[in-house]
């Protein structure tokens, strides 16, 4: 899996305005991105960076170190693969191991 398409991108005002202070530009929905990067956040959740979308870092409340400069990253569940279905842990992490391998070459 290559592409994926953003499913959801709806923010609530705070976060847009937030963004719109740094200089952030978010997911736009119904729009095919590619995965630049898969984690896990410090709440375990998984988040994605794109190749389309490169923002600079920001201060993001962190729970061990109070506020931490880092690019935004975006819920994994924002996107789905290009069919509509749901992406997987199992293929988020599948994800990450072919980027990695990209990163090798």
């Amino acid at each position: 899996m290559s592409e994926i398409i953003c499913v959801d991108g709806k923010f609530n005002t705070e976060a847009l305005n937030f963004y719109s202070q740094h200089g952030v530009v978010t997911p736009k929905e119904g729009k095919l991105y590619n995965p630049r990067s898969v984690n896990k956040n410090s709440n375990g959740e998984w988040e994605i960076l794109l190749v389309e979308l490169i923002n600079p870092e920001v201060p993001i409340k962190h729970p061990i170190l109070g506020v931490a400069y880092k690019e935004p990253a975006w819920r994994l569940s924002r996107f789905a693969k290009i069919d509509g279905t749901q992406i997987s842990i199992e293929e988020a992490i599948k994800i990450k191991k072919d980027l990695k391998l990209v990163e090798q070459i």
